[in-house]
């Protein structure tokens, strides 16, 4: 039986964690031996200054005994589950050096970060060159690895991170009374869904200018937003709220885990944010059968494609207007709320499936394996 690391800088309950923890669930339903470490802190957070790292609940100190643990563990392979193309370096380095293969699965990039940590750049061709294989979550992702960090350009592959079944189910109807009731919107109201840390860089501005445009606008009365704020913004947005006179109409929440209830409530669901990697907050709003209507950042384009609507880059400028002009076209035909929500389920359950990513990286896990074990059988019969 076959040991693997699962090695990742990701924590907490949403983004890359739940891919990370489907993933590891399958290694071991596949047979594997899996063991799970996971950084306390991740790169933007510590800038690799940090000194510790978090396995099976311990905090070890992070030089010197990740190598311990890769000594004691003695994998197989190490999977470094990374969200950004710096994550783990040192414990990259120390595999590196113990002889231990790994590869790489990169969940995030951002062209702006080679020029804000160009000091960490060189430290990559080598550790890409000396990984079995890396992985970007997007071709937006892959594409960067290769033209910026320094990735090799015949490398790398594309596996985009899954849904599970559950995702793709139909609205809960009692989930969305129950919702709406607990929040004092009316049942008959049309509900524009937001979840985001709604920072400048989150998209608040752009939804702030959007909601005072509509309140403007006769003949809506039945539009409501919520939006889930997951930073801690949300006293500073109320008082802004209050000044907007828009508080009857926008309820902010703070950040709480039945998400998919809340999709249950809602009609659309806006992404207004200023940078996004591969969302999966939008690719369930997808699966749940919402338009969603989204800036044109990252890997926004690539999650919806045509099926639902792109605003403008904010880069070159306010896209609130717009946004206010998308969310009443949607406000008033419920007939293409429902076309455009059925056009983004379907892309989700043709490219965002569970099932497809677990496949495909057990299909690369796999041949991975195999090869390592023929490389090390050649090596013994030539010593021999």
């Amino acid at each position: 039986m076959s040991h693997i690391l699962f090695y990742t800088d990701s924590y907490g309950i949403y983004g890359v964690e739940p891919c990370n923890h489907t993933l590891r669930d399958a290694l071991e339903d596949a047979g594997y031996e899996v063991s799970f470490a996971q950084s306390s802190e991740n790169f933007f957070q510590s800038q690799l200054n940090s000194k510790f790292f978090e396995h099976e609940g311990q905090k070890l100190q992070f030089q010197d005994q990740v190598k311990d643990l890769f000594v004691a563990k003695s994998p197989d392979l190490i999977l470094f589950s990374d969200t950004s193309p710096f994550a783990n370096l040192w414990a990259k380095q120390a595999a590196i050096e113990l002889g231990i293969p790994y590869f790489i699965s990169v969940h995030g990039s951002n062209p702006k970060w080679a020029e804000t940590y160009a000091e960490w750049i060189p430290k990559l061709p080598d550790i890409y060159q000396k990984a079995q294989t890396v992985i970007g979550s997007s071709q937006l992702t892959l594409d960067l690895l290769n033209g910026i960090f320094r990735l090799p350009f015949d490398r790398g592959a594309v596996i985009y991170n899954g849904l599970s079944p559950l995702a793709f189910e139909t609205a809960n109807l009692g989930s969305q009374a129950e919702i709406r009731e607990e929040l004092n919107i009316p049942a008959e109201a049309v509900v524009c869904f937001t979840v985001a840390n709604l920072s400048k860089a989150g998209g608040i501005e752009h939804l702030l200018q959007a909601a005072s445009e509509l309140k403007q606008r006769p003949n809506i009365d039945d539009l409501y937003f919520l939006w889930m704020d997951t930073g801690d913004h949300q006293t500073e947005i109320t008082e802004r709220l209050d000044l907007l006179g828009l508080s009857d109409r926008v309820h902010i929440i703070p950040f709480r885990t039945d998400v998919s209830r809340l999709f249950d409530c809602a009609d659309m669901y806006v992404a207004s944010t200023e940078f996004e990697g591969l969302s999966l907050v939008v690719m369930q709003a997808m699966a749940k059968g919402l338009p969603v209507i989204a800036s044109s950042v990252g890997d926004l384009p690539e999650i919806i494609d045509e099926s639902s609507f792109l605003l403008p880059n904010p880069i070159w400028g306010p896209i609130g207007r717009v946004l206010a002009k998308t969310i009443l076209w949607m406000t008033e035909s419920k007939e293409l709320r429902i076309e455009v929500g059925e056009a983004g389920k379907k892309r989700a359950a043709q490219f965002f499936e569970e099932e497809a990513m677990v496949n495909s990286y057990l299909t690369i896990i796999g041949a991975l394996l195999n090869r390592l074990s023929t490389k090390e059988k050649m090596t013994v019969s030539t010593a021999s």
